[in-house]
């Protein structure tokens, strides 16, 4: 779990809560929270390159399937509210991406971004965005696809960071021919 408290402004306001991110590889294998994700696994966003990438392995068990996609180089946050009497937060959303290598460079492209129906417009999907660029930039990696840009809130989110409105400790260059970030 990677901690991450206060509270950020977005939207020109302030988020109603923290978020706690965690990172997907790393749920136990009986945690309820793998389940979801197998879930969008079986499930993809039919047409999607992810669709087509893992059409040859959604079938496998549970297990072997997530093993096989950390293999492939897919990783996500999940995101909850903030630990309550030592128990986990309510899920609100996640990120999630495929990692590639090339030349002793790390390139993250975001293939889905969720939030949940009850938390939307409230500012989290940014917020889960700035936690995950900011997981990137600890891993030092320095280029970073938010995705084909055909969805309005990676637009929206994407127009935020290239204007600063989201606040990041380190410096960004923004593409949005193909909504690429250089860290």
């Amino acid at each position: 779990m990677l901690p991450v408290g206060g509270h950020a402004p977005f939207y020109g306001k302030e988020v109603a809560m923290a978020l706690q991110a965690h990172i997907v590889s790393e749920l136990g294998d009986g945690d309820p929270w793998r389940a979801i994700i197998v879930g969008l696994v079986q499930k993809p966003d039919p047409g999607s390159t992810f669709a087509t990438a893992t059409s040859d392995v959604r079938h496998l068990p549970a297990n072997e399937l997530l093993q096989t996609l950390f293999a492939r180089g897919y990783e996500g946050l999940l995101f909850s509210q903030a630990e309550q009497l030592g128990k986990r937060g309510e899920l609100i959303g996640g990120i999630f991406w495929q990692e590639h290598r090339a030349n002793g460079t790390y390139t993250w492209k975001v293939f889905r971004l969720i939030v949940d129906e009850n938390f939307r417009q409230q500012g989290y999907g940014c917020q889960q965005v700035e936690i995950f660029l900011r997981h990137a930039h600890d891993r030092h990696v320095h280029n970073i696809y938010l995705g084909a840009g055909g969805s309005e809130i990676i637009k929206r989110i994407f127009q935020k960071i290239k204007s600063g409105e989201i606040a990041l400790p380190f410096s960004l260059q923004c593409e949005e021919r193909d909504y690429s970030i250089t860290l």
